[in-house]
């Protein structure tokens, strides 16, 4: 009875209403409408209903379908509503209030369009759905369909009218769910312009204080003056978007474009994969607004927000608003029109927060000239986690991220490109008194590409902290990779890579701020590699290496500072140095790998700039340079030949010991030399002078008494000696390093003074990779004389042979031994193969050829030798146990050095070869049975070796000039022979004494860097050889031969040979 009571008063106040709008209406249409209502009211399903058009003119609301009790719609019902009368109230296609539960169904249509005149109205309404009324609820299934058209035909003149075309809006703690694929829609079209203080907005949802959600693959489209796609405000507000939907706004008369806003508490929660799109043609363009609210962004979605306008931004927090990006968020960020004006991919103003979890990516572009463009601009808390990608592209002025206030925090492998006139990867400064922070994890990139002045990491006023392996490239006409300014704080972690390109620009520059780099840092720039000045501070807290066109580092005004002093880490500084107006700068290079290359100079009062080395580290000065103090210790090197010209160095004070002075002179001159000059040496301190002197490229040796000034010490308190130097050319060079008092008493200089160091004599040696290269010609030379041997030593006895006439056969023997010769020693190998034919007793003729094989040692070097060689021979025994054999031979020689001293050389060659032999010997026999024998023998052999012309791996030049040989041998062979059974056999002792009779071989060298060397090797020499051997025939057709011997008195020494053949006879 309860239901039937509330069923009957619906009714009533349903037909009530039924009455008041049917006014206008035929006879039919009331009977339709009743019916209508009668079965809403009683909780039946509703068919599909047909369009209706109103008409007239009435000043209440315009409601097509109210429902104040629970409705079921059937699948597919369609409202609409055609609306053309000038009315003051607002127009609703469905409107569900009084706690009131509708039920839409599948693919239902709500239809609104309003065509009427709406001046001097103050506020008015165009809703496709409206719930209200706390409790009111509303079911949508899947495929819902709301389309609100407003076609306004005159101007809204009255200032302060307002007027919103929206597509769902839920009010006043109501509920709506909607299935997938739901398509909303709000338009507000007009053919005219709107006036000054009039309010037009497009809503495709609001929402205040209600719980709203909408399936997946949804789509929220609003479009009109000034247009907004969700608006979901007012505490306990909720709107969630399913996965795969679409929001856009689109103002194209002159308002602001909201894609999705989140203001006073409201929460959206926006699905996976959404995409969001936002375009204003002269207004703001936000794809995301949190203002006072709070955004929910699932992954993967895509914010889109394009204008022309005087902002367009992809995310905007304000207000204690929070914009809560999931992972691999995509923000795309586009000027239209040229002369726009800001343009930012995340904006987080004051209260305002942003969180953005991995893969966040920002892009802002396509400003074509007078704006400005960032990606993540903040006043507030920016968050960003790992594998951010932040690209810039403009016309102008152009930030990566703009801290004015707040924190920013972004995590590891974060990626910044700008490119633009003007602008920053990160710009970190102090605006409203507030700090500023912004922090990048490790391997950040940083890339900035602008015309004009650019800038990697600034920090003004504000504090900028970037994680280990950062990268900072800056390519413009100038600017800087790091900038600390107005107190500002920038701090970098280990194996930072600073790049700067353009005539101007600085690696790292702090004027005013302070800067620290952590280990192993790069820095490079073709204006300042690192910049200090009013009062501004960098320090490296390890290793760097630092690379400046005009300087490497430069410290200007008082307490302006550079601080390379942490202990360890190698340190490469290419680039002058300059402290002046009070500016100072302090390195310490004590590790081997570490040098400085450039001239220092220290201008105006009190600027300071100190150098330690030790430990091996380098200081190769290319100019005249001035220190205020110089600490040399441990082998650690002061390069004065980095310049071709003359040098000074002056230093107020000097320390150390075992470091090394190495200087360009020319003793011959007396005057000519590079000049040290100490003010002040601690005492005890010391150090070694190594030089480089004119005459090693003149290649004419000084000689006679000389002196020439090198170090002054107005303190007398340090001391000099000579260290031998080897520069990697041909040769080692021990200077002689005199006080001032040597030079008076001893030399008789009259004006030398105490205080003063003199070089007085030059000594030099052939170094350890210039001797191999020189004596390699011997071993050559050698294998070309061990080739050479006797008739006995090639074929063994040949009266024993069985077959002596008409016979041939061939025959094989090999020969090995040791040689050695000043500064080498020599294993070797020959193989010999040979034919050859008897005629008869009397003569035979042969041909052979050869391979050998050497393995010298150089001492400071090792070598091979590859011989190859072929011959021709003839052997002619006389009637009175005499014979002749005549020998042509003609052979090449491959050789190859490998030089192992402190400057590591190679070499590979060939030498031709060609020689005749002609030996003569006669067999005296003795005793009974002519057993015994003794065979006088004399030699002859002419030998021509080629000249050769290479240059080895570090370009040393080398030239040997032909060699003519005449080797002349007298010797005798004392044995005992047994020619009778079928083995005859014979031994024997043998000796004879060798003489050279060729001139000397001459040899030009020339190193790299200009040394010389011309010497001659003389071979004339003679010598001894003594050995034994013997001959044993197998069998008729096979004979044995094989001897050994070793020489005494010669240059080349044979230690030993052994030498064994075979001959076979067919």
């Amino acid at each position: 009875m309860v239901k039937m009571r509330i069923r009957m008063e619906s009714l009533r106040l349903f037909r009530g209403i039924v009455r008041e709008r049917t006014g206008f209406m035929s006879r039919m249409e009331r009977k339709i409408a009743l019916a209508l209502v009668s079965m809403t009211v009683w909780g039946s399903v509703l068919p599909a209903a047909a369009e209706m058009s109103d008409t007239g003119s009435s000043t209440s609301d315009t409601i097509k379908r109210s429902v104040t009790e629970n409705v079921i719609l059937a699948d597919g019902t369609q409202t609409v509503l055609n609306d053309s009368q000038n009315v003051t109230g607002n127009v609703v296609g469905i409107q569900v209030s009084h706690g009131a539960v509708l039920n839409l169904g599948n693919r239902n249509q709500t239809a609104v369009t309003f065509n009427g005149d709406v001046n001097e109205i103050n506020d008015r309404k165009i809703i496709g759905l409206e719930i209200k009324d706390k409790g009111s609820s509303l079911q949508g299934g899947d495929q819902t369909t709301v389309q609100v058209i407003q076609e306004i035909q005159a101007n809204l003149k009255k200032t302060g009218a307002r007027n919103a075309v929206v597509g769902v809006a839920a009010q006043n703690g109501t509920n709506v769910n909607l299935g997938k694929d739901s398509l909303i829609t709000a338009t507000l079209n007009s053919k005219t312009e709107r006036m000054p203080g009039v309010d037009l907005t497009s809503y495709g949802l609001t929402n205040n204080g209600s719980i709203v959600e909408l399936g997946s693959d949804a789509k929220v489209k609003s479009a009109g003056y000034t247009s907004c796609g969700i608006f979901t405000q007012g505490e306990g507000a909720v709107t969630t978007l399913g996965d795969a939907s679409q929001v856009s706004a689109k103002a194209d008369r002159g308002g602001s474009a909201e894609g999705v806003w989140a203001s006073e508490f409201g929460e959206n929660i926006i699905g996976k994969r959404s995409v969001i799109t936002s375009m204003a043609i002269e207004g703001a363009s936000h794809a995301l607004t949190a203002n006072g609210g709070v955004n929910q962004v699932g992954d993967s979605v895509q914010l889109y927000a394009e204008g022309s306008g005087i902002r367009v931004v992809g995310a905007y927090a304000a207000d204690s608003g929070v914009n809560n990006l999931g992972e691999n968020v995509h923000i795309v960020s586009r000027h239209l029109e040229p002369d726009s004006n800001e343009l930012y991919g995340i904006r987080t103003y004051l209260r305002g927060t942003t969180i953005a979890k991995d893969g966040l990516v920002i892009q802002a572009a396509d400003v074509a000239s007078g704006g400005r463009a960032t990606g993540v601009s903040n006043a507030g808390t920016t968050i960003i986690g790992n594998h951010a990608s932040i690209n810039i592209n403009t016309n102008d002025d152009g930030y990566g991220i703009q801290v004015e206030g707040g924190n920013v925090e972004i995590g590891d492998y974060a990626k910044i490109q700008m490119n633009g006139v003007y602008g920053f990867g990160i710009l970190t400064s102090v605006v409203r008194n507030e700090s500023s922070k912004t922090t990048l994890g490790s391997n950040a990139s940083i890339t900035v590409n602008t015309e004009q002045a650019g800038t990697g990491i600034a920090s003004e006023g504000g504090s900028t902290t970037v994680g280990d392996n950062a990268s900072v490239t800056v390519n413009g006409e100038s600017g800087a990779g790091i900038s600390s300014t107005e107190n500002g704080i920038t701090t970098v972690g280990k194996n930072a890579t600073i790049t700067v390109n353009g005539t101007d620009g600085t690696g790292i520059v702090s004027n005013n701020g302070s800067t620290a780099v952590g280990d192993n840092a790069s820095v490079s720039a073709a204006g300042s590699g690192v910049e200090s000045k009013g009062a501004g501070t960098v320090t490296f807290t390890g290793g760097a290496n630092i690379v400046g066109g005009q300087y490497s580092l430069f410290s200007q005004d008082a307490d302006s500072l550079i601080d390379l002093t942490a202990a360890g880490g190698r340190k490469t500084i290419q680039g002058n140095m300059l402290a002046s107006d009070g500016g100072t700068i302090k390195a310490v290079l004590d590790t081997g790998n570490s040098f400085f290359t450039g001239a220092s100079a220290v201008e105006g009062d009190g600027s300071e700039l100190d150098l330690d080395l030790s430990n091996g580290a380098k200081w190769n000065m290319t100019g005249d340079s001035s220190v205020t103090s110089l600490a040399l210790n441990s082998g650690a090197v002061v390069n004065m030949t980095a310049n071709t010209a003359y040098q000074q160095l002056s230093a107020d004070n000097f320390s150390g010991s075992n470091g090394i002075f190495y200087m360009e002179t020319d003793l011959d001159s007396q005057t000519d030399g590079d000049k040290v000059h100490m003010t002040q040496a601690d005492a005890g301190s010391s150090g070694k002078v190594q030089v480089y002197d004119a005459s090693f490229v003149r290649g004419k040796e000084v000689t006679g008494t000389r002196h020439l000034l090198l170090i002054t010490d107005d303190s007398g308190q340090a001391s000099f000696t000579g260290e031998t130097l080897n520069r990697g050319g041909l040769w080692d060079v021990t200077p002689t390093i005199q006080n001032g008092s040597y030079v008076r008493d001893t030399m008789g200089v009259a004006d030398a003074k105490d205080t003063e160091w003199y070089l007085t004599k030059l000594e030099k040696k052939l170094n350890e990779d210039s001797r191999p290269l020189l004596v390699g010609g011997d071993n050559v030379y050698g294998m070309y004389r061990h080739s050479l041997d006797t008739l006995r030593q090639r074929r063994g006895n040949l009266r024993q042979r069985d077959k002596q006439e008409d016979a041939d056969g061939i025959w094989v023997r090999d020969r090995g031994g040791r040689m050695t010769g000043d500064g080498w020693d020599s294993k070797y190998n020959i193989f010999q193969l040979g034919y050859e034919y008897s005629k008869d007793a009397t003569s035979i003729y042969g041909i052979f050829g050869e391979r050998g094989i050497a393995s010298p040692d150089y001492k400071t070097g090792t070598g091979k030798e590859h011989t190859l060689a072929g011959g021709l021979y003839g052997t002619w025994f006389g009637r009175h146990d005499s014979y002749t054999d005549v020998v042509a031979r003609f052979g090449r020689d491959d050789s190859h050095i490998s030089t192992l001293g402190p400057y590591p050389d190679s070499a590979d060659y060939r030498t031709a070869e060609q020689s005749l032999s002609i030996e003569y010997g006669k067999t005296l026999y003795r005793g009974k049975h002519r057993e015994f024998f003794i065979e006088p023998q004399a030699q002859l052999v002419f030998g021509h070796l080629n000249d050769v012309s290479y240059t080895t791996a570090r370009r040393t030049h080398v030239e040997r000039d032909d060699f003519n040989s005449t080797i002349g041998r007298l010797g005798f062979v004392l044995g005992k022979t047994h020619d009778q059974g079928r083995h005859p056999f014979d031994y024997y002792l043998k000796a004879s004494v060798l003489h050279e009779f060729g001139n000397s071989q001459d040899v030009h060298m020339q190193s790299a860097n200009g040394e010389t060397l011309d010497t001659s090797l003389d071979y004339g020499e003679t010598w001894f050889t003594v050995g034994f051997g013997g001959t044993y025939r197998l069998s008729p057709s096979a004979t044995l031969y094989a001897d050994g011997e070793r020489t005494f008195s010669s240059d080349i020494t044979t230690k030993w040979q052994v030498n064994a053949g075979l001959t076979w006879q067919f």
